[in-house]
């Protein structure tokens, strides 16, 4: 988002948050990839702006970082708000279609140089990639509950 647009919204003060504003009006994946080069390390999570987070989210993510130090990336289920349906998780839905960018936060390091594409589906290509090309040892799969909704603001 702008930096307008950032001291409108009400952001949860805390250590885990780092809002990153593009200085222009911007959206999608010109935002993401300004984002991430501007963060070094630690772990990125994007939301898009009909996504929404649990209020659990926050306590979910330190509990399994703390139980699993050598995690990478997590990915979480997601309650698609138009049906009430739950979207799970698993290596057989790392794909295009198939997951949204909120059911992801990844760590910096293991994005390297890969970017979003400028195309619609670009979260869906840019985890597929990233999961492709990765040791599964460092993902975790959450689906004990949905933390992430999807459609929230329609």
């Amino acid at each position: 988002m702008d930096s307008e647009t950032v001291t409108q919204l009400p952001f949860r003060q805390d250590p885990f948050t780092h809002v990153i504003a593009h200085p222009q009006k911007s959206w999608g994946n010109a935002q993401r990839n300004f984002a991430l080069e501007q963060i070094q390390d630690g772990f990125v999570y994007v939301l898009d702006d009909d996504n929404l987070m649990h209020p659990d989210f926050y306590s979910v993510t330190s509990g399994i970082l703390n139980d699993y130090p050598a995690i990478e990336c997590i990915f979480y289920s997601q309650v698609i708000n138009k049906t009430h349906s739950v979207r799970a998780v698993n290596p057989d839905t790392i794909r295009v279609n198939f997951i949204d960018q909120a059911q992801f936060l990844i760590s910096r390091k293991l994005i390297g140089d890969l970017i979003y594409e400028h195309r619609y589906e670009a979260d869906g290509v840019f985890i597929e990639k990233l999961y492709a090309a990765s040791d599964k040892k460092i993902f975790y799969f959450y689906n004990d509950k949905a933390i992430t909704y999807y459609n929230a603001l329609v």
